[in-house]
């Protein structure tokens, strides 16, 4: 029987209990979004685009960096974790925030459809429309950043991978922007080895963006 903790590890973030980012094995999502049929060479996940919407919640309104998809609406992000575990929320927040209004043109590109995979490695923007989804969800445009998406936990408990496909926007405008995903939940401690994430990637203007997709 796996053992779960919500004890955040992030010695600057303590009491953070959005804190499944930190179980995100960074390098190894990076391979699998590297291999989802239809990203181009220089359109592959690195630690730094990955690390562009994984971050602590109090850091959900930074305005840059965000991820954004490139050729269409749709935007697939594939994490891969350092060791099994259960996600209770999910938190979405895409184009839009606090201090913007109505009408711009980020809210048109935030997300409007999220489709959940769960330990489904073979994923890719191939076969994502054709598989059955874990769970999915409509999504609002998430200004305040307190809508929360609640999952069948008994379908979300041993969680080694977990495909994020973002099939659609609210303005149906070309590109869809992601700023910040937050995974709540538990975390096991198979593996104990910590995912340092490279902030100083982040802010790169020429950092490569998910299968798909870019940073800003």
């Amino acid at each position: 029987m796996v053992g779960y903790c919500a004890q955040s590890h992030d010695a600057e973030f303590p009491d953070d209990n959005w804190n499944l980012y930190q179980h995100i094995d960074t390098e190894s999502s990076a391979v699998l979004n590297a291999t989802v049929a239809g990203a181009s060479a220089g359109e592959v996940a690195t630690r730094g685009s990955l690390a562009a919407v994984l971050r602590p919640h109090e850091r959900r309104f930074l305005r840059q960096p965000w991820l954004t998809s490139d050729a269409d609406e749709e935007l697939l992000l594939v994490l891969r974790f350092t060791s099994p575990v259960r996600v209770r929320k999910i938190l979405i927040v895409g184009g839009g925030g606090e201090s913007e209004v109505e009408g711009d043109e980020e809210l048109a590109a935030h997300p409007s459809r999220l489709s959940c995979f769960v330990n489904r490695h073979e994923i890719d923007f191939g076969n994502v429309r054709d598989m059955e989804a874990t769970q999915e969800f409509d999504l609002m445009v998430n200004t305040k950043g307190d809508a929360e998406l609640t999952t069948r936990v008994s379908a979300f408990s041993e969680v080694t991978s977990l495909a994020l496909y973002f099939s659609a926007n609210h303005g149906d405008v070309p590109r869809t922007l992601l700023r910040y995903v937050g995974l709540q939940g538990e975390h096991s401690h198979h593996r104990r080895e910590a995912v340092h994430t490279e902030y100083e990637l982040l802010c790169c203007p020429h950092g490569a963006g998910l299968g798909n997709s870019h940073v800003c």
